[in-house]
């Protein structure tokens, strides 16, 4: 008796489903390591056409992998220091910031009655009512430990990342040996990391700006820890649609509860036209022009693909989603059999 097509392929359906369900179910028990080792990989392998880079420039791959990975490490670090420092020190002023916001409160609260005065509105609500002065500090000091915590997990990759980078030099004998000789690095990985550096240049390059410019206007409005902010809306613009929107929520509540220029409602009125301008200029201007055809993906698949990944993974699987998603992308369209899996996640 022979199967019939159809039976085969609800066959191999069925083997791949439970195949995946049991990946990713492993994945999600485990997230806690699988999570930082993928971000490893994932920055380790988008480190290979520099690597590649240097060795073309006369270098031998141990002096080129020594070069790249100090590189690495002293920059990777450096950045985690900064980020380290600045939270620190913004955690310890929270409890000055109390009582600056109770006073903001006291101040927003009576320009809103004085606004609903001269429009004939009943105002019952004050913002105490709505979010305690307690509930607000104990919310900003749990971000800053979680923000800490995602520090000291970065150090962690750049140390892997270091590591991997030594341990490249050797990965395509290795391959080839494990695979009867073919030659599936030139097939497959050098595709997938040239794909996945021309994705992480252009996004680099734009969250660079975007951070610059953000933290830039800060300063200028006059905002604390400008810098701070802009570091990380440099980190969080690699996380698709909704990390500008986080980045954006503290210097907005730092210029409510501690204005400079006028009033708590126009200073924080400030700060989200400046922040609405540059991420209008940068990620609905440059960004698509460029990254449509590094990245390659349709607008759904990116945002089903955040909310997948960010459910799988945490905060790290948010920022992997795109690269994560476009990986599996190049995958698929090398395989006749599933290009067409590959059409369906592209944007064309």
């Amino acid at each position: 008796m022979h199967e019939s097509p159809s039976g085969n392929f609800g066959t191999k359906f069925l083997t791949v489903s439970a195949s995946l369900v049991i990946v990713f179910a492993g994945l999600y028990a485990a997230r806690g390591l699988a999570a930082p080792f993928l971000l490893a990989v994932f920055f380790a392998m988008i480190f290979a056409p520099p690597l590649n880079w240097l060795k073309k420039k006369g270098l031998s791959g141990g002096i080129a992998i020594a070069v790249l990975s100090v590189a690495v490490f002293l920059i990777g670090l450096g950045v985690v220091l900064l980020f380290t420092n600045s939270l620190t020190h913004f955690a310890e002023k929270l409890p000055e910031y109390k009582g600056k916001i109770a006073a903001g409160y006291s101040v927003i609260d009576s320009e809103i009655q004085t606004v609903c005065k001269q429009w004939n509105i009943e105002e019952t609500y004050t913002l105490n009512s709505m979010v305690k002065v307690d509930t607000l500090i104990a919310f900003a000091q749990n971000s800053v430990n979680v923000l800490l915590n995602a520090a000291t997990v970065s150090a962690l990759v750049v140390i892997m990342v270091v590591f991997m980078l030594i341990e490249a030099a050797r990965l395509p004998e290795k391959i080839n040996a494990a695979f009867g000789g073919r030659d599936l690095s030139n097939e497959y990985l050098n595709k997938i990391a040239a794909d996945t550096w021309n994705y992480m240049k252009i996004k680099t390059v734009v969250s660079f700006f975007t951070g610059l410019a953000t933290g830039a206007g800060l300063y200028f409005l006059q905002v604390e820890y400008a810098a701070l902010w802009g570091l990380l809306m440099f980190f969080l613009n690699y996380i698709p649609n909704i990390g500008q929107i986080i980045a954006a929520v503290p210097p907005v509540l730092l210029a409510l509860v501690d204005p400079h220029l006028g009033s708590p409602l126009w200073d924080a009125a400030w700060v989200i036209l400046w922040i609405t301008l540059v991420n209008t200029a940068f990620g609905y201007g440059i960004e698509p022009r460029y990254l449509e055809q590094g990245l390659g993906l349709s607008g759904l698949v990116v945002l089903l693909s955040l909310i997948f990944w960010g459910w799988l993974l945490g905060p790290i699987g948010m920022f992997l989603s795109a690269p994560l998603t476009m990986v599996l992308k190049i995958v698929l369209q090398n395989d006749p059999k599933t290009k067409w899996m590959a059409v369906m996640l592209s944007n064309r």
